[in-house]
């Protein structure tokens, strides 16, 4: 330990300053505008992720250019600013600036797009200098119907409208159901933001209300408007009206309203009126007042009617007769009675909500509910919803099939087309029904269980459709079914075999029926119950085909005819081992037709019995070359013996000598060729094939005179099967790229590029001329690209590989320290024109050199963080070729404060955010910062000379998260007149570990005990134990196993074991490893706890214990270069320690280290007790 504290010493002591070259790293751009715009009233600055500015920069008045150099690699934003009004896209990026991947480090431009400027005004009420709210203001080009915009009004009137071009433009102002005063306002976007006041205003606002007598509306009721304060002017839209300012009339929905009326106080008055009825109206209140605001305004408190025969028809439809002698219901009771017109009258109604229905013989009524009241005294019409359909079904029993019964039967009605509602209904005995239906089309049926299906049950008709219309509907009859099936035989000439019919139905109940033809052709069956059924042929021999050997039946009528059974020829069987197509030809080797042969067994109708020659026609070799068939000789086998291998050539270029020699694996060579080259879908293809035996190895080796081969060869094992492009090869040419430059100019760079690749580099010589090569021949459309440069001049392509060379403009930039004269180095040097941008620093003599100019204007400013320039930016103009010589002086405004970050054992700490804070009033607001590098190193730019810094480790919520503290934090700096420099700060992590110390005092003699630890969220389990044997020192003391410092809970629990005299209750004590060190102390009865203060050095208030440390460490270092006289004190010290240990462990041979006493930087904390959960020993 003293070797590793002197090492330390000594390296803080002799470790030397470094700092890393800037490099030219910054963000850049142009702000984009598709209008003329005053780029010089726009910054972009360049800000930390917690706010702090780093810099900021206006834009180049040319083209909006700017560029912000970055110091330190971080998250950073980059933020534009203009004139308020002035609408930018986006406003702000966020950039991560690594070095080496985001759009900063990898050159990419971050542009801001310019998108309009705004204008504001305001809708005003007529009079008055406020306006309403939610008032719709469309922003239209000038002439123009469809509006580019749209804005709502705001409490108070006020809009606005961003992104607006400058531009001749029209606002109208609306709101549906507002009356404007002035709706339209003209005005004239130039080059900034535009603002309207009173131009647009409303007239007034609509004012509604409502009466009514017990919640139903009341028509015919007028209400007079009076002013206050002496208002007397009629609004518009209302009636003349002898007293007030005018009047309304409520409507037959009971409401009224005023459509105009300006902010203030009003009141109305309801006037008296009798109604059609001669019912006189009593309409309260007596009058209302209200207020009109800048809004709408609907009466919430309601003009009520206070303190009737009603009549009504009950119709067989709503133009049909009435319904006579019908019975009316009114909740539930009988009122009425409807006469020989259908008509009725209810008398002595109040108003309110009824329940309103009628009886009548064979109809059926809805109940319907109604609102009677003064203004309806005529009720609805009642209409019936379903009128009777009647009928009867018949069940002779000798007309039903076996096992079925007659008895009471189901009746179906399905509405059509939808089919959506299905009404049933059953008859009595004797098969009479009745079902009530509503109006439309039904089709009706008698329902039929399954397994009456299958005995074969089926009445006639199957389905009847009624239409009910207004009346209800008789004699609906159905009856059982049998049916007769017959049919007839197609045979190629006579029917030469005995033929069998089978007749089986889809139903198992119904049984089978059969029958056998011999020559007549034709076939019935009688007594057939209605169902599916399968109508089988056969064949006796089952060498016969036909059209359809099976013919599916529906047995729904009295007679059912089948279709015709239709011989087609005669079956032939064929095996094939392999897919093939093979061609039969008849006895005078005429073709009859080709078949595919599927692997395995096929059957194939021919018209007749044979004899057939047949040929396999395929990419597979059989034994023989054609195979005799005929009706007698049963199947023809085809077993392939050898298949055909095939493959290609690529090739650009058509050529005659391609050959390919395939060696096989017995040792025979084929060679196969001159291949014929066909044009495909992008080169020549030359095609091959060879017959091969299943698993025989080939080796295929293409060759020509001017092509080379890609593989020049390929060993393959045939398969068991053709294959077509089984090998691929391809053949290219040599290809070689030459030019020049005009006129001859040396050190021209070449590059030759395929597809985005770079493939070869040349530089010219003196003659300009160059010659690339050999190459692979390009494919069609990948051809070669020829590109050549040279810094300061214009290459510009006249034909493939001739270039003609134009020198550019240059522009020469010198930067001087304005207090010497002496050259700048390092200072950034933007410049940009039209789209040509470019920022690099100025080299060590100060000049830096901008090549390949066009003519034009571009903009130059100069920018090194502390120091001012002279110009602070200029415009130049430059003509063709030529050079232009620009003198820009600096003068230092502001310093650095260059450091260093380590850990405590000399380790550079990286990624460490060290800033400066300004102090006293003038300099509270300064702030910056930087960021440790990979070698701990750190420069704070942009010191003010006149302020002093306070130097602290940055915090945050996403700051310095691995460090929890730094040695000089707050530390005072100030830079007067040069750089602060030899700033060494030692950051400390977080603590991994948490160690912890137990203490157990007040042991009865004789008894053994056992300590458990347990993890909080984990109580069944312990993670450690440890048992205390009795001993005649009352105590014990140990260190736990390392815990993880991750601030989770803990508790340990001290049990007796084994049988006790003594009575000792069970003691836990819980902690929580949130520190570097816990000593817990365990007092049978008294627990406590406490952290160790000081070891901890993420406490910003643990300074004594700091200075306690750096002092040991002093005291440790000076006893390093001392050995010969401190060590043998130590090896004295050391003597002693170990004496008075071991005369401490003498009487407990398993005694622990005696406890660590608590002292004034040790801080004890009470420790809870809880009853002892038991668990198992």
């Amino acid at each position: 330990m003293l070797r590793i504290f002197a090492i330390f010493a000594i390296f803080s002591i002799t470790t030397p300053w470094q700092t890393s070259a800037d490099e030219i790293l910054g963000c850049g751009g142009f702000i984009k505008s598709h209008i003329p715009i005053e780029y010089s009233r726009v910054e972009v600055g360049l800000f930390t992720r917690q706010g702090s500015k780093k810099d900021v920069t206006d834009c180049a008045p040319n083209n909006g250019y700017y560029f912000l150099p970055v110091d330190d690699h971080g998250e950073y934003i980059l933020r534009v600013s203009a004139p308020a009004g002035w609408k930018f896209e986006p406003s702000e990026v966020p950039v991560n600036v690594d070095g080496h991947s985001d759009p900063c480090s990898l050159g990419k431009d971050v542009n801001f797009v310019f998108v309009g400027f705004a204008v504001a005004g305001k809708v005003v009420s007529a009079g008055s200098d406020e306006g309403p709210e939610g008032v719709t203001v469309a922003l239209h080009a000038k002439g123009a119907n469809e509006p580019l915009l749209k804005a709502k009004t705001d409490q108070g009137g006020a809009f606005s409208f961003p992104r607006v071009a400058p531009g001749q433009y029209e606002l109208v102002a609306s709101r549906q159901g507002w009356k404007m005063a002035k709706n339209k306002a003209s005005l004239s976007v130039t080059a900034d933001n535009y603002k309207i006041q009173g131009e647009l205003s409303v007239a007034g606002y609509p004012v509604s209300g409502k009466v009514t007598s017990d919640r139903e509306p009341i028509g015919g009721v007028s209400f007079v408007l009076h002013g206050e304060n002496s208002m007397k002017t009629k609004p518009p839209g209302c009636l003349e009206s002898p007293t007030g300012l005018c009047r309304v009339e409520s409507g037959p929905n009971g409401e009224f309203s005023f459509p105009v009326l300006q902010p203030g106080s009003y009141r109305l008055v309801p006037h008296y009126a009798a109604s059609k009825e001669g019912i006189a109206f009593d309409v309260r209140p007596k009058e209302l007042k209200f207020t009109v605001k800048h809004n709408s305004l609907t009466l919430t408190q309601e003009f009520q009617v206070k303190g009737f025969t009603v009549t009504g028809n009950v119709k067989f439809s709503k133009k049909g007769a009435g319904v006579p002698d019908a019975k009316i219901f009114l909740n539930g009771q009988q009122r009425a009675l409807a006469g020989q017109d259908g008509n009725f009258r209810l008398e002595n109604m109040q108003a309110g909500n009824y329940r309103l229905s009628a009886v009548a013989d064979k109809l059926e009524f809805p109940t319907i509910d109604v609102r009677i009241s003064p203004s309806s005294p005529i009720l609805p019409d009642l209409l019936p919803s379903a009128f009777a359909v009647c009928g009867i079904v018949h069940q002779q029993e000798a007309h039903l099939p076996l096992g079925v019964a007659a008895g009471p039967r189901t009746i179906q009605a399905v509405s059509l087309p939808d089919k959506i509602r299905v009404l049933n209904t059953n008859t009595d005995e004797s098969g009479v029904y009745c079902i009530m239906l509503s109006p439309g089309e039904y089709q009706m049926s008698v329902v039929v269980t399954d397994n009456e299906v299958k005995k074969g049950l089926k009445f006639s008709p199957s389905t009847r459709n009624v239409n009910v219309i207004n009346k209800s509907i008789s004699i609906i009859d159905f009856s059982p079914l049998r049916a007769t099936l017959s049919g007839r035989i197609r045979c190629i000439g006579k029917c030469a075999e005995t033929l069998t019919l089978s007749l089986v139905s889809t139903d198992e109940e119904i049984p089978p029926a059969q029958q056998t033809i011999a020559d007549s052709g034709t076939f019935t069956f009688n007594d057939v119950l209605p169902g599916q059924y399968d109508l089988h042929i056969k064949s006796e021999q089952g060498n016969l085909c036909w059209r359809d050997e099976i013919q599916k039946i529906i047995v729904s009528t009295a007679v059912t005819t089948v279709p015709d059974f239709i011989q087609t020829g005669y079956t032939m069987s064929i095996k094939s081992s392999h897919d093939t197509i093979v061609d039969y030809f008849n006895l005078d080797n005429v073709k009859i037709a080709s078949l595919q042969m599927r692997r395995g067994s096929n059957e194939f109708c021919v018209p007749g019995p044979g004899p057939y020659m047949i040929v396999p026609v395929s990419c597979h070799e059989f034994p023989a070359p054609w195979f005799s068939w005929e009706l007698s000789t049963g199947s023809v086998v085809l077993e392939a013996v050898k298949h055909k291998f095939g493959g290609v050539i690529h090739s650009s270029e058509l050529h005659d000598d391609v050959l390919v020699l395939v060696a096989k694996d017995d040792g025979s060579k084929v060679s196969l060729g001159p291949l014929k080259g066909v044009r495909g879908p992008h080169d020549f293809e030359y095609r091959f094939e060879v017959l091969a035996k299943p698993r025989e190895e080939l080796r295929m080796e293409p060759s020509a005179e001017k092509l080379i081969f890609a593989p020049t060869s390929k060993t393959v094992s045939a398969g068991d099967d053709c294959l077509a492009d089984a090998v691929v090869f391809k053949g290219e040419k040599g290809y070689f790229v030459e030019g020049r430059i005009n006129p001859a100019l040396e050190g021209v760079e070449v590059k030759i590029s395929q597809g985005g690749e770079q493939i070869a580099v040349m530089i010219t010589d003196k003659t300009g001329q160059y010659k690339i090569g050999p190459l692979p021949t390009p494919s069609p459309g990948n051809e070669y690209e020829i590109t050549a440069e040279r810094e300061g001049y214009q290459m510009s392509k006249i034909k493939n590989g001739v270039f003609e060379a134009r020198k550019l403009a240059e522009v020469v930039v010198t930067v001087t320290d304005s207090s010497d004269g002496s050259p700048l180095a390092g200072v950034l040097l933007s410049l940009s024109g039209g789209d040509y941008r470019k920022n690099s620093q100025a080299g060590p003599d100060g000049i830096l050199t901008f090549h390949s100019l066009w003519p034009g204007e571009y903009f130059l400013r100069p920018k090194l963080k502390e120091y001012k320039f002279e110009p602070q930016s200029k415009i130049i103009g430059v003509a063709e070729g030529a050079t232009v010589q620009v003198k820009v002086s600096g003068k230092r405004v502001a310093f650095s404060c260059i450091g260093v970050v380590t850990s405590l054992s000399g380790e550079a700490e990286p990624g460490v955010i060290i800033e400066a804070i300004g102090t006293g009033d003038a300099c509270k607001n300064q702030q910056e910062e930087a960021i440790s590098e990979v070698n701990g190193q750190f420069r704070i730019r942009g010191l003010q000379p006149k302020c002093e810094y306070s130097l602290r480790l940055k915090q945050g919520v996403e700051a310095n998260q691995h460090i929890s503290r730094i040695s000089t934090s707050n530390l005072k700096i100030q830079a007067e007149d040069t750089d602060v420099s030899d700033i060494r700060i030692i950051a400390w992590r977080p603590p991994q570990n948490c160690d912890v110390a137990v203490h157990v005092v007040n042991c009865p003699s004789g008894v053994n005990l056992r300590l458990r630890l347990y993890r909080e969220a984990d109580p069944d389990s312990h993670i450690y134990e440890k048992k205390l044997e009795p001993s005649s020192v009352p105590q014990h003391y140990f260190i736990l196993p390392v815990l993880p410092n991750d601030g989770k809970a803990y508790f340990m629990q001290l049990d007796p074991i084994g049988n006790q005299q003594k009575r000792v209750e069970s003691l836990t004590a819980q902690f929580s490893a949130n520190s570097s060190f816990r000593y817990i102390k365990l007092e049978l009865g008294t627990p406590s706890i406490g952290p160790l203060r000081g070891d901890s050095y993420g406490d910003e208030k643990s300074t004594k214990g700091s200075i306690i440390f750096f002092t040991l460490a002093a005291v440790l270092a000076m006893a390093y270069f001392n050995q010969d006289y401190v060590l043998p004190v130590f090896n004295q010290i050391g003597t002693f320690v170990r004496h008075v240990a071991a005369s401490a462990s003498a009487p407990n041979s398993n005694a622990n280290p005696a406890p660590i006493p608590l002292d004034e930087d040790l801080m004890v904390e009470p420790v809870s007790k809880k009853k002892a959960k038991l668990r198992k020993a």
